[in-house]
């Protein structure tokens, strides 16, 4: 594919731009390629870890369906709920006093 192209011998725009598809699938290939061989290299990373008992890189999976409203102005501009109030506490008889015990310290 690139040998057939040569840059002295272009001459019309027609012959550039067949000369510009050529070179782009190439670095297309090229980048696919190359992150096949990062996959791999990654993997094997990973086996090597483990057969020496370290743990290799955990999988992420992606999160699902993100939601499309992430704003949380309406809960901050919420108002609080009012507490209910508390009955009041009466005081309770008065203790009678029916025994008297002395301690010795």
């Amino acid at each position: 594919m690139l040998s057939d192209l040569n840059p002295e011998k272009i001459n019309t725009v027609e012959e550039l731009r067949q000369g510009s598809v050529v070179l782009l699938n190439v670095v297309s290939n090229l980048q696919q390629e190359n992150q096949e061989l990062k996959t791999e290299v990654q993997q094997l990373k990973d086996e090597i870890n483990r057969l020496k008992g370290e743990q290799g890189k955990p999988e992420v999976k992606a999160n699902k369906k993100p939601s499309s409203d992430h704003s949380s102005e309406k809960e901050r501009k919420k108002q609080p709920k009012p507490k209910p109030k508390r009955k009041k506490r009466r005081p309770h008889k008065e203790v009678k006093i029916d025994r008297e015990e002395i301690l010795v310290v």
